[in-house]
């Protein structure tokens, strides 16, 4: 059965970067983020993304944090929660014993929290988003604080913390970039 739209079709995995090769660059492991990016972005269905992430993930013998984690963003669209959360701590354990930066932790920590809210797990999402916030303003990263101390705010307010959700909230105007602010 064809999952891919009729409007997207896949290149060959080795139209990606190849592992023998320039797959192995820098640039390779960017571009193989740029297109996770894209396929998160939609609308291409959730089993094409899956099936090319699956192509994307192993880089040079080494698996890719970031297909890891969208992977476990796909599975939960299927409703695979078990496999989804497999996924994503297996790219959390690669990234605490490979890599040595808090950058990629953002994205980890928001794909696990997309992850719990499709699996209607709410406090789970709320426990992987405040590691997240704290290392986004540890990086200065003011637009995906923002963006995160928004998304703590509606878990919390759902959740009926509303003095909590209004610092999130409040956090969360602080930290948004000019330009993603009203105009007065």
């Amino acid at each position: 059965m064809p999952v891919a739209s009729a409007s997207w079709r896949r290149p060959p995995a080795a139209a990606w970067c190849t592992p023998t090769g320039p797959g192995t660059s820098a640039s390779c492991w960017a571009r193989r983020g740029g297109v996770v990016y894209a396929l998160l972005a939609g609308p291409t269905p959730a089993p094409a993304c899956l099936q090319a992430c699956e192509e994307l993930v192993d880089a040079g013998g080494i698996e890719h944090i970031g297909v890891l984690a969208a992977m476990g963003h796909f599975n939960a669209m299927l409703g695979d929660f078990q496999q989804a959360r497999e996924l994503v701590a297996h790219a959390q354990q690669v990234l605490r014993e490979r890599l040595r930066i808090p950058r990629p932790r953002l994205f980890l920590g928001l794909r696990t929290a997309g992850v719990e809210v499709l699996a209607s797990n709410p406090e789970a999402a709320e426990r992987a988003l405040r590691p997240t916030l704290e290392v986004a303003l540890m990086v200065a990263d003011r637009d995906q604080a923002s963006q995160i101390a928004a998304e703590l705010s509606l878990l919390l307010s759902r959740r009926g913390a509303s003095d909590e959700a209004a610092r999130a909230a409040t956090l969360a105007a602080d930290q948004a970039p000019a330009e993603s602010l009203p105009r007065a």
